[in-house]
């Protein structure tokens, strides 16, 4: 067996000491095996576990499955993320009943047409050109892939015009309390979401590019779907130009990695790998990203994290070769994808007024300045969200209010808390951070918002605030009730948001009798509520009132 990598785990399976020779009497005793992520690159020895029923081998280097051929118990087969192009020493496996491909470098599956007890098959993300010889297989699942995913994108103006309030959005990840709700009915739940491509498509990189990928008619259902469900429904691609790149992704020679002053990669907490995206290489690499999710009608635009205006090449680069960069990338895209395409970048905390004019939207990822934040921190476990001072609430608004009066128009500013990490997520003081961080965004702007969990990731509870009826804006954005510093009210058609930060508790007076969404005061025109908090008052008429023009009591 000469990857060391795989003797050292079959031999702690089958508790052989290390530098003891594996025999082939131990080999027969193997009847699971689990090797993903090891940088296994031959699979040599493994022709000696006849007994072999299950084996996962994800993410490795595997590209000869010569030594699985006689393996004819094998039941269970994943292989995703290799590097296979030859799948006939498989063509004798007829045992097989589950067989998963993704990933790899397939182009033809002839040897798989007399595996008649394969009923689920996984062949996404490969380079197939006909799946015609299958037809003869009884599959319950076939996971296409590769089919070139090109449809005209749906006007996007309309769904960001015409939603109701509150609007939630989604980063990246799902809600942690719906598990009987369907993958779809949770992205539902969102007006905005982005993520790696969506609807059970991916990206494919070859020697011309990158295109998106997958069985397009499928993808094209489950849009229809979800719009069905939420037809204001806002939907991004992530692209990568700088981080989210494992580093075993790409040789370690790739020339688009940032590399410090000894020639070595720069890795960042996540474990991820940067890019120097002031290369003209690395842009074109995103702009091949970019042109796929384009072609692509089913997504409308792309997702740019870590967009700011200081370093991020940790000096490495000077601040100018950065911003330059960044200038040409977003002038690239539009090009590419024009005015229609919609563009949200993470900005955090700060306003980006040399991109204005290119940019939709800002995801305020707000790092919360009262705890241990990523600045203190050798890893993810010891980050710890606490809360935010009233300092930084402030600069926050002042961020949000500049976005929505100087970004391009549609804008799709989503504003984004972080719960406390030491309560649950339905805590009493978490419910209160969610009510600050949404009523901050409906009296602002007509964003989005969502409180993420208390931890880096962005797993999110669904509170039931959220589903309150808000309707549509009728007030102003940034409007103070009665010029009280820090207290913001704004109408909607059905009833008003309030957001107070005014280190107080306020009374709010009314022009008609409303009902307070969480407090459970009902039908009365005076309503206290306590400072860093917010609250949602619906109305019974629906008749606009303008809080501040009348003198009420």
């Amino acid at each position: 067996m000469p990857d060391p990598a795989l003797r050292a785990a079959v031999g702690q399976i089958l508790n052989v000491p290390e530098g003891v020779a594996l025999q082939q009497r131990d080999m027969r005793q193997l009847n699971n095996l689990a090797i993903p992520s090891m940088a296994i690159a031959d699979l040599t020895g493994l022709e000696h576990a006849a007994g072999l029923t299950t084996l996962v081998a994800i993410d490795n280097q595997i590209s000869d499955l010569r030594p699985l051929a006689g393996l004819e118990g094998l039941r269970f087969l994943d292989l995703g993320g290799n590097q296979i192009e030859d799948l006939s020493p498989l063509q004798g496996l007829h045992n097989l009943e589950v067989l998963r491909l993704w990933g790899n470098r397939v182009r033809d599956v002839w040897p798989l047409a007399g595996l008649t007890q394969l009923r689920e098959l996984w062949l996404n993300d490969n380079r197939i050109s006909s799946f015609s010889q299958l037809d003869g297989l009884q599959l319950e699942t076939l996971t296409k892939g590769d089919q070139l995913c090109d449809v005209s994108r749906l006007p996007s103006v309309p769904r960001v015009e015409n939603r109701s309030y509150p609007s939630a959005f989604g980063a990246w990840h799902l809600i942690t309390n719906l598990p009987a709700a369907t993958e779809v009915e949770q992205l539902a739940k969102h007006d905005l979401y982005f993520s790696d491509p969506q609807f059970g498509l991916y990206f494919v990189e070859d020697d011309s590019g990158f295109y998106v990928a997958g069985d397009v008619e499928q993808a094209i259902r489950q849009r229809d779907d979800l719009l069905a469900l939420n037809p204001n429904m806002i939907t991004l691609v992530v692209v990568q130009y700088y981080s989210g790149v494992r580093p075993d992704r790409y040789p370690e020679d790739w020339p688009l990695w940032l590399r410090d002053e000894e020639g070595n990669r720069v890795i960042d907490i996540w474990g991820e790998a940067l890019l120097d995206f002031t290369l003209p290489e690395t842009q074109a690499w995103l702009f091949a990203q970019v042109e796929a999710v384009s072609r692509c009608g089913l997504y409308d635009g792309v997702f740019l994290d870590h967009w700011s205006e200081g370093l991020r090449l940790h000096d490495y680069r000077t601040l100018e070769e950065e911003l330059e960069a960044r200038d040409r990338i977003l002038r690239g895209i539009r090009e590419i994808a024009g005015d229609d395409f919609l563009i949200l970048v993470n900005s955090n905390h700060d306003k980006i007024p040399r991109w204005s004019q290119f940019v939709n939207g800002l995801f305020m990822e707000t790092l919360p300045d009262l705890g241990i934040g990523f600045g203190s921190i050798g890893d993810l476990s010891e980050f710890v969200s606490a809360g935010y001072s009233p300092a930084l609430l402030g600069e926050l608004e002042e961020t949000l209010l500049w976005a929505e009066s100087h970004l391009q128009e549609p804008r799709i500013n989503a504003l984004e808390g972080r719960a406390l990490t030491a309560e649950a997520e339905d805590s009493p003081r978490n419910r209160q951070w969610m009510r600050l961080f949404t009523t901050m965004s409906l009296t602002l702007s007509d964003g989005y918002s969502v409180l993420a969990e208390g931890s880096p990731h962005h797993y999110h509870y669904w509170y039931d605030f959220w589903d309150a009826d808000l309707g549509h804006p009728v007030g102003a954005k940034g409007q103070h009730y009665r010029d009280q510093e820090g207290t913001y009210i704004r109408e909607f058609s059905n009833g008003w948001a309030v957001y107070n930060r005014s280190d107080a508790s306020r009374v709010i007076t009314f022009p008609e009798r409303v009902s307070g969404v969480t407090s459970g005061v009902r039908d009365q025109r005076w309503h206290a509520i306590g400072d860093l908090d917010g609250e949602i008052y619906l109305k019974s008429s629906g008749i606009p009132a303008d809080i501040d023009g009348g003198d009420f009591f």
